[in-house]
């Protein structure tokens, strides 16, 4: 079986901010305890995927941060740490294997279609939190666009869908040579206007999720696992009606409201995923990943199930959503 994982920032840490080098060496050792079961029982993709915004205070000293000013620094930054990341994970998983299977880490960058209608309808938040006050004059001397988030304000950016991956084909041909191929997707996305032709001026950025359901879907995997740092969807979160979904299917799933700072960008790419494959995606915690896979913990996503069953019962789809 042909399974991706992909982990972001929070699958590792709580705290984006401490995604440092000596901080990556110690926070991706148990996630390459949990990868290493996997490899011999299945051929494996492993996308460690970093979103701008969980670059957090990285090197920020003052309330402007440098690494935030254009597309090129963004891209730079998100390159090098998702690479350095990647890195670490082959090299942990390297470690504890006692053959001989060979691991390759590549930087895998993406074309995006700037005609594409989410290149104007989708945009994410990246950077850090500021003051109404601290953001309106940000915005207005750089040109940035902001909306109000938890705790304040911050900058968005465009984030169309992707629909080019410059290194689909020595990744294809790594795993039929039985390698486990770690895939660093950082933030360089070159823009293609109408006429085919790249256009190095939009500063954008691909959604994490959706950019590794769509490598998902290119390497035609038979599962894709979106590894992250709770066990499972829930529904009511936080709340007095707080339920875990165990299973769904696409269509019903996306009738419910999630957060979208954090779990919906995931449930919407394991919906696209099951939907456009007709194979399973899954949701839950790292350190369950074997589990997962065997389909005893976490969400799964199937267009083979009805509805959406909880941990304790079938729920009924909702009204006028």
């Amino acid at each position: 079986m042909r399974i991706v994982v992909a982990l972001g920032g929070k699958a590792i840490s709580e705290e984006p901010a401490l995604l440092g080098r000596s901080a990556l060496e110690r926070l991706v050792r148990p996630a390459a305890d949990a990868l290493v079961d996997l490899v011999g029982e299945h051929e494996l993709v492993v996308i460690f995927n970093l979103a701008p915004s969980e670059l957090g205070q990285i090197g920020l000293s003052g309330s402007a941060p440098t690494i935030f000013d254009g597309g090129a620094e963004v891209h730079s930054d998100v390159d090098k740490t998702s690479e350095l990341a990647g890195y670490l994970l082959g090299r942990g998983v390297e470690a504890n294997l006692e053959d001989d299977t060979p691991l390759a880490v590549l930087l895998t960058t993406m074309e995006i279609d700037g005609s594409h209608a989410s290149f104007v309808t989708k945009q994410r938040l990246i950077g850090p939190t500021y003051s109404k006050k601290e953001a309106e004059r940000l915005a207005e001397g750089r040109g940035w666009q902001i909306q109000r988030s938890k705790g304040g304000w911050r900058r968005v950016i465009p984030a169309p869908a992707p629909t080019k991956v410059y290194q689909i084909k020595p990744i294809r041909w790594l795993i039929e040579k039985g390698t486990v191929v770690f895939c660093a997707i950082g933030g360089v996305f070159d823009a293609a206007s109408a006429n085919g032709k790249l256009d190095p001026d939009h500063n954008t950025i691909v959604d994490k999720d959706m950019a590794s359901e769509f490598l998902a879907r290119e390497l035609e995997a038979d599962l894709f696992v979106l590894a992250t740092n709770t066990d499972a969807v829930y529904l009511d979160w936080g709340g007095p009606n707080q339920r875990k979904i165990r299973n769904g299917s696409p269509d019903e799933l996306e009738a419910y409201e999630f957060d979208d700072d954090t779990i919906a960008p995931k449930v919407a790419a394991a919906c696209q995923f099951a939907r456009e494959t007709g194979n399973s995606a899954a949701i839950g915690a790292l350190r369950d990943l074997g589990e997962i896979v065997e389909g005893k913990r976490g969400t799964t996503i199937s267009p083979y199930v009805e509805g959406v069953t909880s941990q304790e019962a079938r729920l009924e789809k909702p009204s006028g959503n």
